[in-house]
């Protein structure tokens, strides 16, 4: 979400170095927010077949 914020306030701004940082960090945070979820997964699946037990 800050790198979105950052896009949008360079364009409001027009500051294109923003631009350029918001480009590269967009990969590390969608890479987090895929662990995130990836995990996330992960515990529900566990917790379902535990419970089961």
């Amino acid at each position: 979400m800050y790198t979105i914020a950052t896009f949008k306030l360079s364009k409001a701004l027009e500051i294109p170095f923003l631009a350029n940082i918001s480009t590269f960090f967009i990969y590390p945070a969608f890479l987090i927010w895929l662990l995130g979820i990836i995990l996330m997964v992960i515990h529900l699946v566990r917790d379902i077949l535990l419970k089961d037990k």
